[in-house]
């Protein structure tokens, strides 16, 4: 489920020409350490939402990851729903891309 919900956010984030504020070039790469201001957020409904802040990481002190109190935790309430994004807007060409990331996921039972 939590992969389909991130893959349906990534391709809506891509296809939302009217919430484009700034392109990034590419390559693009983020390690969320740094300038981070070409990330976008949204949230339409719910508690679950996206942050960049330090309560989870893989290396570094900081990443980007959902909480249901403002950053504070990368906790998720169960059984809330929630419609939140977490987009970079990239105008892509037709050519072939490589996409690749960190990826960790409690989700739900």
């Amino acid at each position: 489920m939590k992969k389909h919900l991130f893959n349906l956010l990534l391709l809506v984030a891509m296809c939302l020409p009217w919430a484009v504020q700034a392109q990034v070039t590419l390559p693009f790469t983020c390690d969320f350490e740094d300038d981070v201001t070409e990330w976008n957020f949204a949230t339409r409904q719910g508690s679950n939402t996206w942050y960049i802040g330090t309560a989870e990481y893989n290396s570094g002190s900081q990443s980007l990851y959902v909480s249901n109190d403002q950053g504070t935790t990368n906790a998720y309430s169960n059984g809330s729903d929630a419609l939140s994004f977490a987009y970079v807007a990239v105008d892509l060409e037709a050519s072939d891309y490589q996409i690749s990331f960190d990826w960790m996921c409690g989700g739900e039972s």
